[in-house]
């Protein structure tokens, strides 16, 4: 299965340990998605302040993930 629904580079991605038809991703265009692969859509959307960095899910539970992200100062 593909998915292009990030406007930018995405950086991280990682599949549910407890839920292995679920994934999330993180990317450039500050925002987090999380993913079936029974669906052809995204299923959650977050919008972030910043660019994504790295995303992970807790290895327990498919419902808790981790994020990181930067922001650049002028």
């Amino acid at each position: 299965m593909e998915y292009e629904e990030h406007e930018k580079r995405a950086w991280s991605v990682d599949f549910s340990r407890t839920e292995p038809t679920m994934l999330v991703s993180g990317s450039d265009d500050c925002k987090v998605k999380i993913w079936c692969t029974k669906q052809e859509t995204s299923v959650v959307n977050i919008d972030m302040k910043a660019n994504i960095c790295s995303v992970k899910y807790n290895p327990g539970s498919s419902y808790h993930v981790a994020v990181s992200f930067y922001t650049f100062k002028s």
